[in-house]
């Protein structure tokens, strides 16, 4: 992971700035789901983005920014961006929940150059088709890394601020690319209108470490690299 693409958390304002761009050509010029009224300097930044860790992935044949992710904290479900929006049914939340350590991963965004194949659709996505052959690692090995490497990027800001759930709204097309790799979410309410039809869902952290460590070791192995050993799932320091 890594030969492409340079993953970084930024609070740059410069950087931010690009980042919130990239945002806008999305969000507003090419899918329409953000009306441009409400970015009339062309960045399209919202009320969470100043509590929010900002990730950015930058091509390293130009530098120049092609995908970014933000990962939104709240003390409580309602202050979280989905606990406005969605109608979460609050008897598919886990029992054990705090929402305290809990984050909304949202704002992915990936640039069109980078989504060039009709087949792409709103993400870089390798096509599959039922009668393809080819093994479960070579399909893995395809899976766009711009998308695994703000991922790993989410998860290790995650385990750095002790966050043990992940809330996202989401499309069906995202929920079944994470799911080609073992990282899945559990659907907690129905379909609504937040910027598109999605629904809400909900992981826990260490069910998603335990899932690859088990199912996708290669992967696994990605995404803990450069983890603070501190930080590293018990049942892998055994």
């Amino acid at each position: 992971m890594g030969q492409y693409f340079h993953i970084e958390r930024t609070e740059h304002p410069e950087k931010l700035k690009a980042l919130y761009y990239l945002r806008y050509q999305v969000f507003c010029e090419e899918r329409g789901i953000i009306p441009k009224q409400l970015c009339p300097d062309q960045l399209e930044i919202d009320e969470y983005d100043d509590v929010s860790f900002h990730f950015a992935a930058y091509y390293k044949k130009d530098w120049e920014i092609t995908g970014t992710v933000r990962l939104v904290r709240g003390d409580v479900l309602e202050q979280l961006p989905l606990g406005k929006k969605c109608r979460i049914d609050s008897a598919l939340l886990p029992t054990d929940i705090d929402c305290s350590k809990c984050a909304e991963i949202s704002r992915l965004a990936v640039s069109k150059r980078m989504r060039r194949r009709s087949s792409d659709g709103d993400y870089p996505e390798e096509k599959e088709d039922d009668g393809d052959s080819r093994s479960k690692c070579e399909k893995r090995a395809k899976f766009p890394e711009i998308i695994l490497g703000l991922y790993k990027a989410l998860y290790h800001e995650t385990k750095h601020h002790g966050i043990e759930h992940w809330f996202a709204a989401m499309e069906p097309s995202l929920v079944k690319l994470l799911r080609r790799i073992n990282i899945q979410f559990k659907e907690i309410g129905p379909e609504v209108d937040y910027y598109g039809p999605v629904k809400p869902y909900i992981a826990r952290v260490s069910d998603i470490e335990r899932l690859l460590y088990t199912q996708n070791p290669e992967l696994y192995v990605n995404f803990t690299n450069g983890l603070d050993p501190a930080y590293s799932p018990e049942f892998s320091r055994q």
